[in-house]
């Protein structure tokens, strides 16, 4: 007959023969796992978190383009992301002059600029035509020439260029009707949709309820779409919705 003592034992025993058959670092294994996959979503989270407050100042940073102006038209370049500009109007030159002065700024090569200025000469230029008027040939260095200089103030496959990465060709300010707000035209109805609403951001910080917006919409070619004058909460709001 077993003595207490032995039955202790063999039950100590028992379970340390349990105890061993367990993977040895399991629970430390564990604990391991949940650490790293803690710590890697903890970093997202702050990634997330930096990403999403340095848009923010950067948004914050950014003034509005001066689409309430009382001093008359304000003519410039305009994107949702990129610093926009502005110029003087009738001083500084046309928005196709500073187009082609501030390329880079629009993320244009040279390369692309002379190939939309020679197809700019092909279309609107025609060598048969002006050889008949006893003009010279056109060519793509020339219309970049003759944009410098001021003697064109538009270039519609040069203007493309800016549409198609975004760029708007804006006005802000006062209309000849007296309204306040601005004029759009671009290829991107997402940059025109951000600008609207900038627009209506401006005005309702200067108090002023009663504005326009003129949009004109372009196709990815010279094609006009036509242009649509917003100058109700309603119509703005279904061209958002559009």
């Amino acid at each position: 007959m077993k003595t207490y003592f032995q039955l202790i034992f063999e039950l100590m025993e028992a379970a340390t023969a349990t105890k061993r058959k367990k993977p040895f670092d399991s629970i430390a294994f564990d604990a391991r796992q949940k650490a790293r996959y803690g710590a890697a979503m903890a970093k997202a989270a702050a990634d997330a978190l930096a990403a999403a407050q340095k848009q923010k100042a950067a948004q914050q940073t950014r003034k509005p383009f001066p689409w309430m102006s009382l001093g008359g038209m304000v003519p410039g370049w305009w994107h949702p992301t990129k610093q926009w500009f502005s110029f003087r109007l009738n001083s500084d030159g046309y928005h196709i002059t500073h187009l082609v002065k501030n390329i880079g700024k629009f993320g244009i090569s040279e390369t692309e600029l002379l190939k939309a200025a020679q197809k700019e000469a092909d279309y609107f230029y025609n060598e048969k035509s002006r050889e008949e008027q006893g003009l010279p040939p056109m060519d793509g260095k020339e219309i970049i020439r003759m944009i410098l200089l001021q003697d064109i103030d538009n270039a519609h496959y040069i203007t493309l260029l800016a549409y198609n990465r975004g760029w708007l060709r804006v006005y802000g300010g006062k209309f000849h009707t007296g309204n306040l707000g601005g004029t759009l035209e671009g290829s991107d109805k997402n940059s025109m949709k951000a600008a609207i609403r900038e627009i209506e951001q401006a005005a309702a910080m200067d108090n002023v309820e009663d504005f326009r917006i003129d949009v004109t919409e372009r196709g990815n070619d010279i094609n006009f779409w036509g242009n649509k004058i917003l100058n109700t909460k309603e119509k703005r709001d279904a061209f958002l919705r559009s």
